[in-house]
């Protein structure tokens, strides 16, 4: 089955002080190696921006965190991802990876997609001000290869 961008209805995630921290250089994916292709996946929200993919660039101010969720999966074998590190200019970032989205199982009508989507804090002050790369890296579900999503230009004021 092929799987191609699509957009689902999220409920609105909100992300405490409480919730799941990002940090910096402690994504699994700086250990494991890239593949080819683009990985399954959409980036629902990125800093309070809807559909940020479909942005030129996502703004945020330097003493704000920055969230956001979205939902990946192992295209490869039609199963959920092996997790799900945000990389912003090459360094990654933990998510936290299972939320439930039950939108993209019935989507896809696969059961197995019930628990695939990621959200994800970076705490204020973590990226200095500037123009900076996002870019989502999706693991394999056998934990040994990842891919990544094309750029999105996240700037920091």
């Amino acid at each position: 089955m092929r799987l191609t961008a699509i957009l689902l209805t999220v409920p609105l995630l909100v992300l405490t002080a409480c919730g799941p921290r990002a940090i910096h250089g402690d994504g699994p994916t700086s250990s494991l190696q890239r593949s080819a292709g683009p990985p399954a996946f959409y980036l629902d929200v990125l800093s309070g921006i809807s559909l940020p993919m479909t942005h030129p660039s996502v703004s945020t101010g330097a003493s704000a965190d920055i969230t956001g969720a979205g939902w990946a999966v192992d295209n490869q074998n039609n199963v959920p991802a092996g997790g799900v590190d945000i990389a912003i200019d090459g360094q990654p970032f933990r998510t936290q990876y299972g939320v439930e989205r039950p939108d993209v199982a019935a989507h896809f009508n696969l059961p197995a997609y019930t628990k695939t989507g990621f959200q994800f804090l970076i705490p204020a002050g973590a990226l200095s001000a500037g123009q900076h790369k996002l870019t989502v890296r999706v693991i394999s579900s056998d934990g040994k290869t990842y891919r990544e999503s094309a750029p999105v230009a996240l700037v920091v004021q």
